[in-house]
Protein backbone atom coordinates (compact mmCIF):
# COMPACT_ATOMS: atom_id res chain seq x y z
CA UNK A 1 0.00 0.00 0.00
CA UNK A 2 1.50 3.36 -0.97
CA UNK A 3 -0.14 6.01 1.81
CA UNK A 4 -0.56 9.31 0.70
CA UNK A 5 -1.59 11.52 3.99
CA UNK A 6 -0.40 11.72 7.44
CA UNK A 7 -2.90 12.53 10.58
CA UNK A 8 -1.19 13.73 13.90
CA UNK A 9 -2.73 14.09 16.89
CA UNK A 10 -0.84 16.88 18.84
CA UNK A 11 -0.36 16.25 22.70
CA UNK A 12 1.23 13.72 23.48
CA UNK A 13 1.59 12.65 20.07
CA UNK A 14 3.29 15.60 18.04
CA UNK A 15 4.61 17.77 20.89
CA UNK A 16 6.86 16.58 23.21
CA UNK A 17 6.68 17.24 26.79
CA UNK A 18 7.80 20.74 26.04
CA UNK A 19 5.11 20.84 24.46
CA UNK A 20 7.19 21.09 21.33
CA UNK A 21 7.70 19.20 17.68
CA UNK A 22 11.19 18.10 17.74
CA UNK A 23 13.64 19.00 15.11
CA UNK A 24 13.90 15.31 14.13
CA UNK A 25 10.45 15.06 14.05
CA UNK A 26 9.84 18.23 12.32
CA UNK A 27 12.30 17.06 9.67
CA UNK A 28 10.66 13.81 9.05
CA UNK A 29 7.32 16.13 8.21
CA UNK A 30 8.78 18.26 6.20
CA UNK A 31 10.52 15.49 3.58
CA UNK A 32 7.04 13.47 3.61
CA UNK A 33 5.64 16.99 2.61
CA UNK A 34 8.30 17.76 0.02
CA UNK A 35 7.68 14.54 -1.14
CA UNK A 36 3.86 15.31 -2.15
CA UNK A 37 2.37 13.57 1.36
CA UNK A 38 -0.66 15.33 2.29
CA UNK A 39 -0.53 16.31 6.52
CA UNK A 40 -3.53 17.44 8.90
CA UNK A 41 -3.79 18.18 12.15
CA UNK A 42 -6.46 16.46 14.40
CA UNK A 43 -6.89 17.67 18.11
CA UNK A 44 -8.85 17.89 21.16
CA UNK A 45 -7.30 21.43 21.65
CA UNK A 46 -9.87 24.42 20.35
CA UNK A 47 -8.64 26.35 16.94
CA UNK A 48 -7.42 29.14 19.12
CA UNK A 49 -4.97 26.48 20.88
CA UNK A 50 -3.39 25.81 17.80
CA UNK A 51 -1.49 28.42 16.70
CA UNK A 52 1.73 27.46 18.32
CA UNK A 53 1.25 23.86 15.99
CA UNK A 54 1.12 26.42 13.44
CA UNK A 55 3.92 28.32 13.96
CA UNK A 56 6.01 25.41 14.65
CA UNK A 57 5.30 23.65 11.63
CA UNK A 58 6.03 26.90 8.97
CA UNK A 59 3.23 25.25 6.38
CA UNK A 60 -0.23 25.13 5.87
CA UNK A 61 -2.40 21.85 6.58
CA UNK A 62 -5.86 21.09 7.44
CA UNK A 63 -6.73 21.53 10.99
CA UNK A 64 -9.66 18.91 12.67
CA UNK A 65 -9.99 20.78 16.28
CA UNK A 66 -12.05 20.05 19.72
CA UNK A 67 -12.12 16.25 18.99
CA UNK A 68 -13.74 16.39 15.65
CA UNK A 69 -16.32 19.15 16.30
CA UNK A 70 -15.07 21.50 13.81
CA UNK A 71 -12.91 20.79 10.77
CA UNK A 72 -10.69 23.47 8.45
CA UNK A 73 -9.04 23.56 5.20
CA UNK A 74 -5.16 24.68 5.01
CA UNK A 75 -6.54 28.38 4.57
CA UNK A 76 -8.30 28.34 7.73
CA UNK A 77 -12.21 27.94 6.23
CA UNK A 78 -14.51 26.07 8.11
CA UNK A 79 -15.13 22.89 6.19
CA UNK A 80 -16.68 20.49 8.72
CA UNK A 81 -19.17 21.45 11.95
CA UNK A 82 -21.47 19.71 14.41
CA UNK A 83 -21.74 21.54 17.42
CA UNK A 84 -22.88 20.64 20.81
CA UNK A 85 -25.06 24.01 20.39
CA UNK A 86 -25.52 26.61 23.67
CA UNK A 87 -28.28 25.33 25.20
CA UNK A 88 -26.99 21.55 25.43
CA UNK A 89 -23.84 22.87 26.59
CA UNK A 90 -25.83 24.98 29.60
CA UNK A 91 -27.56 21.81 30.54
CA UNK A 92 -24.47 19.95 30.86
CA UNK A 93 -23.00 22.42 32.90
CA UNK A 94 -26.08 22.56 35.29
CA UNK A 95 -26.21 19.13 35.52
CA UNK A 96 -22.33 18.79 36.45
CA UNK A 97 -22.87 21.61 39.24
CA UNK A 98 -26.06 20.02 40.40
CA UNK A 99 -23.54 17.16 41.65
CA UNK A 100 -21.44 19.49 44.12
CA UNK A 101 -18.14 18.09 42.53
CA UNK A 102 -14.95 20.63 41.93
CA UNK A 103 -15.09 19.89 38.59
CA UNK A 104 -13.76 22.99 36.37
CA UNK A 105 -15.88 23.63 33.25
CA UNK A 106 -14.22 24.90 30.09
CA UNK A 107 -16.41 25.37 26.72
CA UNK A 108 -14.67 26.03 23.14
CA UNK A 109 -16.87 28.03 20.40
CA UNK A 110 -15.07 28.38 17.21
CA UNK A 111 -11.68 30.24 18.20
CA UNK A 112 -13.22 31.35 21.47
CA UNK A 113 -12.02 29.56 24.77
CA UNK A 114 -14.11 30.51 27.58
CA UNK A 115 -12.95 29.10 31.63
CA UNK A 116 -15.28 28.91 34.61
CA UNK A 117 -12.49 30.60 36.62
CA UNK A 118 -9.91 32.42 35.13
CA UNK A 119 -7.59 32.61 38.50
CA UNK A 120 -8.07 28.54 39.00
CA UNK A 121 -4.39 26.53 38.90
CA UNK A 122 -6.38 24.32 35.86
CA UNK A 123 -7.16 27.37 33.61
CA UNK A 124 -3.49 28.76 34.18
CA UNK A 125 -1.94 25.14 33.04
CA UNK A 126 -4.19 25.00 30.17
CA UNK A 127 -2.86 28.39 28.98
CA UNK A 128 0.52 27.76 29.41
CA UNK A 129 -0.04 24.13 27.77
CA UNK A 130 -1.92 25.90 24.63
CA UNK A 131 0.32 29.21 24.79
CA UNK A 132 -3.25 31.32 24.21
CA UNK A 133 -5.51 32.92 26.64
CA UNK A 134 -8.70 32.04 28.36
CA UNK A 135 -11.74 34.46 28.47
CA UNK A 136 -14.51 34.25 30.68
CA UNK A 137 -17.94 34.36 30.15
CA UNK A 138 -21.50 34.44 32.03
CA UNK A 139 -22.70 31.03 32.33
CA UNK A 140 -26.06 32.23 31.18
CA UNK A 141 -24.80 33.27 28.18
CA UNK A 142 -24.10 30.36 26.81
CA UNK A 143 -27.06 29.28 25.34
CA UNK A 144 -27.02 31.91 23.39
CA UNK A 145 -23.75 31.13 21.37
CA UNK A 146 -22.59 28.18 19.32
CA UNK A 147 -20.50 25.74 21.28
CA UNK A 148 -18.98 22.76 19.52
CA UNK A 149 -17.43 21.31 22.94
CA UNK A 150 -17.48 21.58 27.01
CA UNK A 151 -14.93 19.87 29.01
CA UNK A 152 -14.17 19.66 32.86
CA UNK A 153 -11.07 19.55 34.27
CA UNK A 154 -10.63 17.90 38.09
CA UNK A 155 -8.70 14.98 39.50
CA UNK A 156 -8.47 11.68 38.05
CA UNK A 157 -10.99 9.62 41.07
CA UNK A 158 -13.92 12.85 40.38
CA UNK A 159 -13.34 12.24 36.81
CA UNK A 160 -14.02 8.76 36.88
CA UNK A 161 -17.05 9.65 38.67
CA UNK A 162 -18.36 12.44 36.44
CA UNK A 163 -17.53 9.84 33.15
CA UNK A 164 -19.81 7.86 34.81
CA UNK A 165 -22.66 9.78 35.87
CA UNK A 166 -22.69 11.90 32.27
CA UNK A 167 -22.85 8.76 30.20
CA UNK A 168 -25.81 8.08 32.03
CA UNK A 169 -27.27 11.63 31.78
CA UNK A 170 -26.30 12.41 28.57
CA UNK A 171 -26.78 9.23 26.50
CA UNK A 172 -27.63 11.39 22.96
CA UNK A 173 -23.82 13.36 23.59
CA UNK A 174 -20.61 12.26 22.96
CA UNK A 175 -18.50 11.58 26.34
CA UNK A 176 -15.12 10.91 26.19
CA UNK A 177 -12.48 10.68 29.04
CA UNK A 178 -9.96 12.08 26.79
CA UNK A 179 -6.91 12.69 29.50
CA UNK A 180 -6.90 11.16 33.26
CA UNK A 181 -8.43 14.48 34.52
CA UNK A 182 -10.32 15.54 31.35
CA UNK A 183 -13.63 14.61 30.45
CA UNK A 184 -15.46 16.02 27.32
CA UNK A 185 -18.90 16.56 26.14
CA UNK A 186 -19.62 17.11 22.26
CA UNK A 187 -22.79 16.38 19.83
CA UNK A 188 -23.75 12.93 19.19
CA UNK A 189 -21.37 10.85 16.54
CA UNK A 190 -18.63 13.78 17.35
CA UNK A 191 -15.04 12.01 17.04
CA UNK A 192 -11.80 12.28 15.27
CA UNK A 193 -12.67 10.14 12.52
CA UNK A 194 -16.23 11.61 11.61
CA UNK A 195 -14.38 14.77 10.76
CA UNK A 196 -11.74 13.15 8.81
CA UNK A 197 -13.66 12.33 6.15
CA UNK A 198 -14.20 16.19 5.18
CA UNK A 199 -10.51 16.27 4.77
CA UNK A 200 -10.29 13.34 2.55
CA UNK A 201 -12.96 14.40 0.26
CA UNK A 202 -10.82 17.63 -0.29
CA UNK A 203 -7.69 15.49 -0.79
CA UNK A 204 -9.76 12.96 -2.78
CA UNK A 205 -8.18 10.21 -1.20
CA UNK A 206 -9.99 6.91 0.41
CA UNK A 207 -9.15 6.31 4.20
CA UNK A 208 -6.81 3.15 3.61
CA UNK A 209 -4.33 5.49 1.74
CA UNK A 210 -3.83 7.40 5.39
CA UNK A 211 -1.41 7.23 8.43
CA UNK A 212 -2.64 8.54 11.90
CA UNK A 213 -0.67 8.91 15.36
CA UNK A 214 -2.09 9.32 18.85
CA UNK A 215 -1.90 8.39 22.40
CA UNK A 216 -5.24 8.67 23.61
CA UNK A 217 -9.00 8.13 24.19
CA UNK A 218 -10.27 10.64 22.16
CA UNK A 219 -7.68 8.99 19.01
CA UNK A 220 -9.12 5.28 19.41
CA UNK A 221 -11.74 6.17 16.70
CA UNK A 222 -9.14 7.52 14.26
CA UNK A 223 -6.57 4.98 14.50
CA UNK A 224 -9.10 2.40 13.95
CA UNK A 225 -10.65 4.52 11.25
CA UNK A 226 -7.76 5.42 8.77
CA UNK A 227 -5.21 2.62 6.81
CA UNK A 228 -2.74 2.28 9.41
CA UNK A 229 -3.00 3.80 12.75
CA UNK A 230 0.30 4.11 15.20
CA UNK A 231 0.44 4.67 18.75
CA UNK A 232 3.38 6.49 20.73
CA UNK A 233 4.73 3.99 23.27
CA UNK A 234 3.49 7.23 26.00
CA UNK A 235 -0.37 6.18 24.85
CA UNK A 236 -2.23 4.26 26.93
CA UNK A 237 -2.40 0.17 27.23
CA UNK A 238 -6.28 0.72 26.13
CA UNK A 239 -4.44 2.70 22.47
CA UNK A 240 -1.66 0.60 22.30
CA UNK A 241 -3.73 -2.83 21.86
CA UNK A 242 -5.76 -0.96 19.27
CA UNK A 243 -3.13 0.09 17.19
CA UNK A 244 -1.54 -1.71 14.03
CA UNK A 245 1.52 -0.64 14.92
CA UNK A 246 3.53 1.49 18.31
CA UNK A 247 6.24 3.55 17.95
CA UNK A 248 8.50 5.19 20.17
CA UNK A 249 7.36 7.61 22.86
CA UNK A 250 6.83 11.46 21.98
CA UNK A 251 10.18 12.16 23.29
CA UNK A 252 12.24 10.15 21.38
CA UNK A 253 10.90 10.73 18.14
CA UNK A 254 8.36 8.35 17.95
CA UNK A 255 7.09 9.85 14.16
CA UNK A 256 9.85 10.04 12.53
CA UNK A 257 10.92 7.18 13.44
CA UNK A 258 7.53 5.16 12.52
CA UNK A 259 7.55 7.39 8.79
CA UNK A 260 11.20 5.66 8.17
CA UNK A 261 9.55 2.07 9.46
CA UNK A 262 6.34 2.89 6.57
CA UNK A 263 9.03 4.27 4.28
CA UNK A 264 7.26 7.47 3.96
CA UNK A 265 10.82 9.19 4.03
Amino acid sequence: MKYKALLFDVDGTLFNSNHEISKLTLEGIKKAYEKGIKIAVVTGRSPSGVKSVKDQLGFSVPFICSGGAIAFDNKGKIIYENALGGKNTKDVIDYVKSLKIDALWNVYANDKWYAEKLDDYRTRREEEILCTKAETIDVNLIPSINIDKVMFIATDDVISYLDIKLRKEFKNFAIVRSQVIIVEVTANNVNKATAINSILDEWKLDKNEIIAFGDSNNDLEMLDYVGVGVAMENASDNVKNQSDYVTLDNDSDGIYYALKHFGII
